[in-house]
């Protein structure tokens, strides 16, 4: 049924949804000062999809607004690429600003490039069929990859840990309102519907996932996870906590905390970054303790002596 008004809305609203669902992510990774749980090549794959689209619409003369939308989301990948590097690769900030601007001039070559390509391939026809079949299957065919290193990540870590779920319901959300839009305006867009129906599929299964890590996993395997806050102790600024990152780890009651009182274990292992739980509490107790470290000598005082049968 075709209804020009109602196609319009949800138009607009998909294009709105997909103008800012990254904006959550990029807010987490900053609070957490991390990007673990996400992995770069999703948003790597999502940045290549977004320049190719981009550049097409431009070429295209499409509606400022979807020209806004697809730059929008471009940029977006793109400063959570910069994140992982800074975050994860600990990247100097210098050499972070020599990166961003290298990759802005070689975006900015690579898409007039695929400009002056289409344009040649059009021969001045802006509804050439083969152009536009090209640009749909490179765009869904990007989408489709971005999301397979993701699931990978979430499947590997057994955790939600560090991925927005209001940016994963925000993008189902997006998709939806959008294909919603096709639905209202005939003839019916095959190839925008085969782009736009990737994104709620994948991201149902994401958020299916997340919430059976979350509420329903018991299965032994990591299980990583970034604190929003910790009580302080021992001194411990709770500052810190944000900037390091910590996990859930499974293990059995009677040796849970090692002899350790359970709120300073919980602010040990919020100051690990990684912890085996398959080694020994010896070298467990090693790990965590870091002589050296001021903060961690005043907790150890408040460690019970631990017999080890050997």
């Amino acid at each position: 049924m075709e209804n020009e008004i109602v196609s319009n809305i949800f138009g607009i609203l998909g294009s709105i949804i997909w103008s800012v669902q990254l904006i959550p992510q990029i807010k987490l990774n900053y609070k957490n000062a991390s990007t673990q749980g996400l992995s770069p090549y999703c948003f790597m794959s999502w940045y290549l999809c977004g320049l190719i689209l981009g550049t097409y619409l431009i070429h295209e003369k499409s509606p400022v607004s979807l020209i806004i939308q697809i730059l929008l989301f471009t940029s977006f990948c793109l400063i959570i690429i910069f994140q992982y590097l800074f975050y994860e690769k600990q990247f100097p900030r210098k050499k972070l600003g020599i990166w961003f601007s290298g990759t802005l001039v070689i975006s900015v070559a690579v898409g007039g490039i695929i400009y002056g390509v289409m344009s040649a391939a059009t021969n001045g026809r802006p509804d050439n069929k083969v152009v536009s079949t090209i640009v749909t299957v490179l765009a869904t065919t990007l989408m489709f990859v971005g999301f397979l290193p993701q699931i990978k990540e979430i499947y590997d870590r057994k955790s939600s840990v560090g991925i927005s779920k209001i940016f994963v319901v925000m993008d189902a959300c997006g998709g939806i309102a959008s294909i919603l839009s096709l639905a209202f305006d005939l003839p019916f867009d095959f190839f925008a519907f085969s782009t736009y129906v990737v994104v709620p599929i994948f991201q149902a299964v994401q958020f299916v996932m997340l919430i059976y890590y979350d509420h329903f996993y018991t299965g032994k395997g990591p299980r990583h996870q970034i604190p929003d806050s910790t009580p302080s102790v021992g001194g411990f600024d709770d500052q810190e906590d944000t900037t390091t990152g910590g996990q859930n780890i499974d293990m059995d009651e009677g040796d849970a905390n090692f002899g350790c009182p359970p709120i300073v274990m919980q602010k040990l292992i919020s100051h690990d970054q990684i912890i085996d739980m398959d080694r020994s509490p010896v070298i467990l107790a090693a790990t965590i303790l870091d002589k050296n470290n001021q903060q961690f000598q005043q907790l150890h005082q408040q460690i019970r002596p631990v017999e080890i049968n050997i």
